[in-house]
C-alpha cells in the first residue's frame, strides 16, 4: 500500500488516504475503465445516441493532444457492436492505405483486388447491422496533416454510403488548414474544451476512490489550484498528480532507508564500553595494576612491589657473590 491515511503528497495541499496503487496513468483509458472518464458528457451522449438510434454521422472531433478525445472514443466503444480504431495512414499512397486499414478491422484481412470492389463490399458489410451502428475512428496523431488531408479528400466520398458512425479526429492547428470541401463532408464538429474547475474535482476523487478503501472528499479551492496550474487539460491534471504521489513515494522510502542505517551505526548497549577502551591500557590478568610516574629517576622510585608479592629491599643489588665458587666450577667444567 502506497503509505497510509495522512500522506501528504509533494506539491499537494492536502492529504491522501492509503492508496494500493498510482491511479492517476497518461495512458488513454479503455472501454473497461469508462466510469473513469470525466466530462464531455454531451458529447458522449450525442454518439451514443447516433449508435444506438442508426443514425449515420461523419462527425469531425477537435482536441489537442492530452484532451482526452482518445479516452473519449475509446469508451464510446462499448456503445457499438463493432469498432474500428485507425492509426496509421501510410505517407505512399493514403488513400488506398486508409481503405485497406479499414476494411480489414471491419470486413476481414482478405482483402479484395481492388479499390471499387474493397468499398462495395465494405458496404454491404455495414449494412448487415440491424441494431445499432458500427463506429469508425480515424485518429492519427503521429501522421503529417498533408497525408491526413489528402487521404480524407480522397475517402470520405466511399465513407458516405457506408451505415456507421464515422469520427475523424484532428488538432485545432490542423482544423484550421482543412479546406471547405472537406469540411463540407462531415455533418457535425464537435470541439473538445479543457475541463471546468469542478471536472478536475471529480477527475481527482474518481481516481482515488478508484485504489483506496477510504473516502475521499476533494476541497473545491485545491481542485481550483490544480486547475489553474494544469489549465483543465486532463493529461497534465493526471500527470501532476502521478508525479506528486511518485515523488512522495521515493521521498518516504529514501527516509526509511535512512532510519535503517542509522539505527545500524548505534552500537548496542555495553558495546559502548568496549569501544571506549584504550589499547595501550595495560590489562588486568589478577585485578592489580601499578601506575608509575614517568617524571621520577627509576633509582629514586619506590613502588609497592608488596603488592606483587616480592619482598622489599633498599638496594636493587643487596646479595653476596662468591667469586672463587664460580672459579672452582668453571675448572671442574
Amino acid at each position: 500500500m502506497i503509505d497510509g491515511l495522512g500522506m501528504r503528497a509533494d506539491g499537494l495541499a492536502f492529504e491522501l488516504p492509503g492508496l494500493t496503487s498510482n491511479p492517476f496513468s497518461a495512458i488513454p483509458l479503455e472501454g473497461d475503465k469508462s466510469d473513469l472518464y470525466v466530462g464531455r458528457l454531451d458529447i458522449r451522449r450525442r454518439i451514443a445516441q447516433y449508435i444506438k438510434f442508426r443514425s449515420t454521422r461523419r462527425i469531425l472531433m477537435v482536441g489537442d493532444l492530452g484532451s482526452g478525445r482518445t479516452s473519449l472514443l475509446r469508451c464510446a466503444v462499448l456503445e457499438a457492436p463493432v469498432s474500428v480504431h485507425i492509426d496509421h495512414i501510410s505517407a505512399s499512397n493514403p488513400h488506398e492505405s486508409l481503405l485497406q486499414r479499414m476494411y480489414s478491422e471491419l470486413v476481414d484481412y482478405d482483402l479484395p483486388t481492388n479499390t471499387v470492389e474493397l468499398v462495395n463490399r465494405m458496404v454491404d458489410f455495414s449494412q448487415t447491422f440491424t441494431g445499432s451502428l458500427p463506429l469508425i475512428v480515424i485518429d492519427t496523431p503521429n501522421v503529417e496533416d498533408s497525408v491526413l488531408f489528402v487521404a480524407l479528400r480522397d475517402v470520405l466520398p466511399s465513407l458516405e454510403r457506408l451505415q456507421a458512425v464515422i469520427v475523424v479526429v484532428v488538432e485545432s492547428k490542423q482544423r484550421v488548414n482543412i479546406k471547405d470541401s472537406v469540411l463540407h463532408s462531415f455533418d457535425s464538429v464537435e470541439t473538445i474544451s479543457p475541463l471546468s474547475i469542478d471536472e478536475v474535482q471529480a477527475l481527482i476523487e474518481k481516481r482515488i476512490y478508484s485504489v483506496s478503501q477510504d473516502n475521499f472528499k476533494l476541497n473545491l479551492n485545491d481542485a481550483k489550484k490544480i486547475h489553474e496550474q494544469t489549465h483543465g487539460i486532463p493529461l497534465e491534471v493526471v500527470k501532476f498528480m502521478r508525479d506528486a504521489i511518485d515523488n512522495s513515494r521515493i521521498s518516504s522510502y529514501h527516509q526509511s532507508e535512512d532510519s535503517q542505517a542509522h539505527a545500524k551505526a548505534e552500537p548496542a548497549n555495553g558495546e559502548s564500553a568496549k569501544l571506549e577502551t584504550s589499547p595501550n591500557e595495560p590489562v588486568l590478568h589478577d585485578g592489580k595494576s601499578e601506575i608509575i610516574d614517568a617524571s621520577i629517576p627509576w633509582n629514586q622510585r619506590n613502588p609497592e612491589i608488596e603488592d606483587l608479592g616480592i619482598e622489599p629491599s633498599t638496594n636493587l643489588f643487596d646479595f653476596d657473590l662468591d667469586l672463587n665458587g664460580l672459579s672452582e666450577s668453571q675448572q671442574s667444567d
